[in-house]
C-alpha cells in the first residue's frame, strides 16, 4: 500500500495517510479535521530508510535555510 504525505491549508500540520490502493486520499486533516488537504510531492530514495537520506537538506546560505512556517524548507523540500 502507497503511503503519501499530505498537508493541511488550515492548521498547517503535515501528516502521512496509508492509501488502499492509488486513487484513495486523505479526506480530512488529521490534526484539525479540515478537509482543505494538499498532498505533497515526496522525495525517493531507493534503498534507504532514513529519513536524511530521503529529503535534501536546506543549503548553507541559501534563501530558505533560516527557516521559518512560510520558508519552502519548512516541509523540507529545499529548491536550492
Amino acid at each position: 500500500m502507497p503511503i503519501y504525505e499530505y498537508k493541511c491549508e488550515s492548521c498547517g500540520g503535515v501528516f502521512e495517510y496509508m492509501a488502499k490502493n492509488t486513487q484513495d486520499s486523505a479526506d480530512k486533516c488529521r490534526d484539525c479535521g479540515s478537509e482543505q488537504v494538499k498532498k505533497l510531492f515526496s522525495a525517493f530514495a531507493p534503498g534507504s530508510s532514513r529519513v536524511e537520506d530521503e529529503v535534501p537538506a536546506c543549503a548553507p546560505g541559501s534563501p530558505c535555510a533560516a527557516g521559518g512556517n512560510n520558508s519552502p524548507c519548512s516541509s523540507g523540500n529545499c529548491p536550492f
